[in-house]
């Protein structure tokens, strides 16, 4: 238990300081400009790490010895830089002090449906075209990229143990960041803004098991916005980084483009068109970059859907050209579900999609609004409103004093609210889910701030230091809790049996049976009752369906063809 622990942290760390410095290949190379951050290292690294993903998974795939290299390469960049000093030891304070959330039992409810599974299929050693038709939802289909980057933590020793470790490392890199920005960035009010956001992600996200890929799109659209708004004047790449971290956050989750808006504004704020030039030579390796994370998105769709950017129908191929292109009927039934799921489905307490009462369906918003107000709105979305009023609330308060705010004339921040504000429209009109567009809610509450005040005269900086000591006290005593309770009094699936380690138990499947006259195979899932491949074999179809495959001309290539209904 105690080496285990040990071990986890000391990854947690190394791989902090990795994922950076394959961030620092981008300001060498690409921006062509200092920089001593450790947290915004790390988000730029994550593009590069995703397109080195893809190449290894494609070239030679994932090896646990091989993935070892690519962690130290990292470090080998990141401390080439940046000399081992007092100031790193400063920096990684804030990651240490909120470690405890990367210690858990329960993982996200999806992480057991298709998340894991994925992840298995990366580092089994194959390449397989047509994942999509593993599932009548098709989401390997939505399946994220992020998965490329956690790829590389399948390493000896550790096996699967570790592709948390990403994933929590993107959120302690935002509070890192933003604490940064609280402590040295001239602009009061944007140290203001960023203590109340950084206050309210320590109070409100303090569960990893939470953690979805959709949190981590959301996660970095906060980023890249907070990025923009403390640039200084002379920073020429600063739409770079955020067409590069956009196209990223897409990646990581399609629900990401309801961020669109707001990527226009800056765009449009940083006259990105007025300053734009292909003879350039810093800006056309810019462009090279972004092409090559574009064509990720599009790679990847191609092998799973047979498709070139899913899920627009006419981009898709025909069968007789692909043999694995999904069935776009039920595409376009999951696209409806999923629709009607974020807009009238979510069931207190049971989670229940009862699609066998088609008249309860809601097709109009008039139908659907007084719903998702009573039910997704009441349950998931107020409450965080609530905590974002309350630590907004409390930075005010304990800085506030008779000449502290000097009124905004300019109201220079109200393009940010309405770019925000058609951000979320969009997002409401499609999928209202609150872990679709959390972010923009955040950034509404930026944008109001900007276009109310105009500057800050004085910050009581003991006291807001002090908030955010009893904030992080508060998400440790929570996780304390958490902890005690998963390995103590948990009796389900999530028990705690292995600390630190998530559990992943052994169980039953059908074994692969083939048939004799040709490449054909055809598996069988869990016949556990669980209902979900979780770390069964790859590939793997829950709900007891089959599946046909068919062997690829090129070595470790499969093609999924079809489920056997």
């Amino acid at each position: 238990m105690i080496t285990g622990t040990i071990l986890l942290i000391v990854i947690y760390i190394m791989s902090l300081f990795s994922i950076a410095g394959y961030g620092q290949l981008i300001n060498i190379g690409i921006v062509e400009k200092k920089n001593n951050d450790l947290f915004e290292l790390f988000f730029l690294g994550l593009p590069i790490l995703l397109i080195l993903g893809i190449i290894n998974y494609t070239v030679i795939g994932y090896s646990k010895y091989t993935n070892i290299l690519f962690i130290f390469f990292g470090l080998f960049f990141y401390f080439y830089s940046h000399s081992l000093n007092l100031r790193i030891f400063k920096k990684i304070i804030l990651p240490i002090v909120l470690i405890l959330g990367i210690f858990i039992s329960k993982t996200h409810e999806d992480f057991h449906l298709y998340h894991f599974q994925h992840l298995k299929e990366l580092t089994d050693g194959s390449i397989k075209f047509g994942m999509a038709n593993l599932d009548i939802f098709v989401r390997y289909s939505y399946s994220s990229l992020f998965s490329y980057i956690q790829g590389f933590f399948y390493l000896p020793y550790f096996e699967l143990k570790l592709f948390h470790v990403p994933i929590y490392l993107v959120y302690v890199s935002l509070c890192g960041f933003l604490f940064e920005i609280s402590k040295k960035n001239d602009n009061k009010k944007i140290r203001l803004v960023s203590i109340s956001i950084l206050i309210f992600l320590i109070i409100k996200f303090a569960r990893l098991s939470e953690f979805g890929y959709d949190y981590i799109s959301q996660f970095i659209l906060i980023f890249l916005t907070f990025k923009f708004l403390i640039k200084n004047k002379k920073e020429t790449s600063s739409s770079f980084i955020v067409i590069l971290l956009f196209i990223f956050a897409v990646a990581v989750k399609i629900t990401a483009i309801f961020f669109l808006p707001v990527i226009i504004y800056l765009l449009y704020k940083n006259k990105f068109l007025e300053k734009f030039s292909l003879k350039n030579k810093t800006q056309l390796k810019q462009i090279i970059l972004i092409l090559l994370i574009s064509s990720t998105i599009i790679g990847n769709s191609f092998m799973k859907t047979g498709c070139i950017f899913y899920p627009m129908k006419f981009t898709c191929f025909a069968k007789d050209k692909i043999s694995w292109v999904v069935d776009y009927s039920k595409i376009e039934e999951h696209k409806e579900i999923a629709e009607k799921w974020a807009k009238g489905f979510f069931h207190t307490g049971t989670g229940a999609f009862q699609k066998e009462n088609p008249e309860k369906i809601p097709e109009h918003i008039y139908a659907w609004v007084p719903f998702w107000l009573k039910n997704h709105f009441k349950n998931k979305i107020l409450d965080f409103l609530i905590v974002l009023l309350l630590s907004f609330g409390l930075v005010f308060w304990n800085s506030k004093n008779k000449y502290f705010y000097k009124a905004n004339q300019k109201k220079d921040g109200l393009g940010l609210v309405l770019a925000t504000f058609l951000g979320l429209l969009l997002w409401f009109s499609i999928l209202p889910q609150f872990r679709f567009g959390f972010s923009l809610i955040i950034l509404l509450f930026t944008g109001l701030i900007y276009s109310l005040i105009g500057s800050i005269q004085k910050l009581d900086v003991k006291k807001l230091n002090l908030i955010i000591i009893i904030a992080i006290m508060f998400f440790n005593l929570k996780n304390v809790t958490r902890i005690y309770d998963s390995v103590n009094n948990r009796q389900d699936i999530h028990q705690y049996t292995n600390f630190p380690w998530f559990p992943a138990p052994k169980r039953e499947y059908s074994s692969a049976v083939k048939f004799e006259n040709s490449n054909d195979l055809f598996y069988k899932s869990s016949k556990d009752g669980i209902g979900t491949c979780f770390n069964l074999p790859t590939p793997c179809a829950h709900r007891g369906n089959a599946i046909k495959i068919k062997k690829g001309k090129f070595l470790r290539t499969y093609m999924i063809i079809s489920r056997i209904e």
